[in-house]
């Protein structure tokens, strides 16, 4: 049996409706831009992250296992790195996602130490808290806050009450006893040399024993990607001060 013929214009038309398809399906998969700036920011982590270690792409490569032409092509945002590839990095480097994904300029090699002199610090009164902000020129600083300061109150509501804020919080008392207070615990007598780490979602204060005087070094570190700085422990006590101030005004 004789197949019934096709019209020349009909065969015509499939290659162009294939070519239609395959021009939207790539359309489909091009990186928008909020995806291109990503990934343009993970590169340019990549690269001064490596460039830190002194290490050459050859040299990446064999750490990671991955094709030095490939940490080209991430690294000039060619490409944008598969999970897979991401965790090769971590591993390779001994890099964390939040490195690679953090504030610009954190490997490049001036911002690798900072020093602070006593004559760099800006003191800032705050309630019953004397802050002295140490290393706040330094992007290193954008995951880690350190902080000396003085309490001369021993008033929960002096100090605005129990706060709380994201990140992991360390405290060392360098001199004077310390009242550590925590929400639904007993408070915490802390004398010189004494210090405590916890998690800073727990509501706290810090308090001094009776008039005298505590000074205490205080360091918070948080995840500079999911953390509002406004939320750390100076910033937040600055906004409530400044609340409490406006309350007062009005």
């Amino acid at each position: 049996m004789t197949k019934p013929s096709v019209p020349m214009a009909a065969r015509k038309k499939e290659p162009e409706r294939g070519r239609r398809s395959m021009a939207t399906d790539r359309t489909a998969w091009r990186r928008d831009a909020d995806a291109l700036d990503v990934t343009n920011k993970l590169g340019q982590r990549l690269r001064e992250f490596r460039e830190a270690k002194g290490l050459s792409l050859n040299a990446a490569s064999v750490a990671t296992e991955i094709p030095a032409a490939t940490l080209s092509r991430i690294e000039n945002n060619k490409m944008s790195p598969t999970f897979s590839v991401l965790l090769k990095l971590i591993k390779g480097l001994g890099v964390s996602l939040q490195d690679l994904m953090g504030p610009p300029g954190l490997f490049s090699p001036e911002q690798q130490i900072s020093f602070s002199h006593s004559e760099d610090r800006t003191t800032i009164h705050i309630f019953g808290y004397d802050y002295a902000t140490l290393h706040t020129e330094t992007t290193l600083s954008k995951r880690m806050a350190p902080l000396i300061f003085e309490i001369s109150t021993d008033r929960l509501e002096d100090v605005g009450g129990l706060s709380s804020h994201p990140g992991t919080e360390f405290c060392y008392v360098l001199s004077g006893t310390l009242i550590l207070h925590f929400a639904g615990r007993p408070p915490q007598e802390l004398r010189a040399g004494a210090s405590a780490l916890f998690n800073g979602d727990i509501p706290h204060a810090y308090l001094a024993k009776g008039r005298s005087r505590v000074k205490i070094l205080n360091v918070v570190s948080y995840d500079s990607l999911t953390t509002d700085k406004q939320t750390l422990p100076l910033q937040e006590r600055s906004r409530v001060a400044r609340k409490s101030t406006s309350k007062r005004r009005s």
